[in-house]
């Protein structure tokens, strides 16, 4: 009320932008006279509302496709560059390199298995992280969130790192500030 009474504004039309069931927000429309706005009036505004939503939705699909477009693109050139790389480290960096493209705000660590076989994992490579080497950096498969994911074969996930029994490094976690 205040700002309205500052800026010298008596009547205002509030008209919600809508996309199907989607509201990308709302129209503000103020008059610096008393103003009761018509029906006619309140029909334009509703459909100067509905092509500001059709505008808002393609302008939020035009970034959501170019932002996949982009991750994509980083993706080629990634996989580009891991199957120029024949040694371990410059191959761990590379992929590393790739998930920040994908997830900017992420840490990440590669585990790899030395030789290929079966036996301990062990950090190759990381990204994001104050410590790289911090924590555990040696797990066997089975052990823990890390081996877990290698024993099975399947993502593993955690939404509360914390919280999560199988989670070894809780106090590096804490110290780096990994939630999940």
């Amino acid at each position: 009320a205040a700002w309205a009474q500052r800026e010298g504004l008596h009547s205002g039309a509030f008209v919600p932008v809508l996309s199907g069931d989607r509201v990308h927000g709302t129209l503000s429309i103020y008059t610096r006279l008393r103003h009761e706005f018509s029906p006619e009036e309140v029909d334009l505004f509703r459909a100067f509302a509905a092509q500001a939503a059709v505008a808002l939705e393609n302008a939020r699909l035009h970034q959501a496709v170019s932002q996949r477009a982009e991750q994509l693109t980083s993706l080629t050139r990634a996989t580009q560059s891991l199957m120029g790389t024949l040694d371990e480290e410059g191959l761990g960096r590379a992929v590393i390199a790739a998930v920040r493209t994908l997830m900017p705000t992420a840490a990440a660590r590669l585990w790899n298995q030395p030789g290929g076989g079966p036996g301990d994992l062990r950090v190759l490579a990381s990204v994001g992280l104050q410590e790289p080497r911090g924590g555990t950096v040696r797990f066997r498969v089975g052990e823990g969130l890390v081996g877990a994911a290698a024993a099975s074969r399947q993502p593993v996930f955690s939404r509360d790192l914390q919280a999560a029994p199988r989670f070894l490094n809780k106090d590096w976690a804490a110290r780096e500030g990994l939630v999940s």
